[in-house]
């Protein structure tokens, strides 16, 4: 299987609503305090996979990039339509996956600082509030499943920033 952040946001939370405290029975609603720590410990797992990606890529003399991707509610977009509405309804939701993307946003920005740049086959991007911001028609199926437009539209600013760091085989 491929590393995919989105993905693994997607199981941080799905796993996160199992516990064994009757008085956590969804992450989603009346979360409380002492739990929101495992989500900060979670986007810190997801840098602790990319450092051990780094590595081995480094150990092979591989290229490797990894990409932030958009979610709803950490994607600087306006909603349109039925996303709008979902996204009304699920503000608690919202939350959630924004505290996780703070963290992870700072955990990225320090990577493509500490292995990036110049000379590096390391690219190390946050996309996920880029990638879709000018997209003003409906990109999401539900709250990170993309349907066909806004996969183009990670799919172009993937390959951008691939090319801006150098990873490409060709220039675009």
């Amino acid at each position: 299987k491929g590393f995919s952040p989105v993905y693994t946001v997607s199981k941080i939370f799905e796993h996160a609503t199992y516990s064994p405290d009757e008085n956590i029975l969804n992450l989603f609603t009346n979360v409380p305090k002492t739990f929101l720590p495992f989500l900060d410990a979670r986007a810190d797992l997801l840098r602790d996979n990319i450092k051990q990606s780094i590595l081995w890529s480094r150990q092979n003399r591989t290229k490797y990039a990894a990409f932030l991707q958009p979610m709803y509610s950490v994607d600087n977009r306006a909603y349109v339509g039925w996303e709008k509405k979902y996204f009304s309804q699920h503000q608690e939701r919202a939350g959630q996956f924004q505290r996780v993307y703070r963290h992870a946003r700072r955990h990225y920005a320090d990577l493509g600082t500490d292995y990036g740049g110049a000379g590096s086959t390391i690219c190390i991007s946050d996309i996920s509030g880029t990638a879709l911001k000018d997209v003003n028609d409906r990109v999401y199926m539900d709250y990170g499943h993309l349907l066909g437009i806004g996969n183009q539209a990670v799919a172009e600013a993937i390959v951008g920033e691939l090319d801006q760091c150098n990873l490409l085989p060709w220039k675009t």
